[in-house]
């Protein structure tokens, strides 16, 4: 028996948005529950890229998913909608790096995207929440 591997969601793949990538995250695992990381989020476009940080204030809020059994295939599937590959240009978008995720079953380890290209300040959401995408980008 494999260990148990999540995915920890903060933008455009949690459960109130319906695009492809958010089911196939859906269809393939289980919804934890809310949690948290510390990280700095931004408003990247019209989705969020968070930057990990250790400053206990600085949180990003999301969703904790336990992926499936199949859960490289759904990792190889969601790396290029993150950016991730050989046919990105470096430095490539995201990466997917294992973080604390603080929940209500206690803290565990998850993959998460983290933002891997650089930020502008004046996207900083205070937050640490995005809830959907802004109408001036729509």
């Amino acid at each position: 028996m494999s260990p148990k591997e999540y995915l920890f969601v903060y933008g455009t793949l949690m459960q109130s948005f319906d695009n492809p990538y958010a089911q196939l995250l859906r269809s393939n695992s289980t919804l934890i529950g809310e949690g948290y990381m510390l990280g700095r989020l931004y408003l990247i476009e019209h989705y969020p890229g968070v930057i990990v940080s250790t400053v206990s204030e600085e949180r990003v809020y999301g969703q904790l998913f336990e992926l499936s059994d199949n859960h490289q295939e759904v990792l190889d599937q969601l790396d290029p909608y993150e950016g991730i590959g050989a046919q990105f240009s470096a430095p490539q978008e995201y990466v997917r790096e294992k973080v604390s995720i603080h929940c209500a079953q206690g803290t565990i380890q998850s993959w998460v995207y983290i933002y891997n290209r650089p930020i502008k300040e004046e996207n900083y959401l205070v937050s640490g929440v995005f809830t959907h995408i802004p109408d001036r980008l729509l």
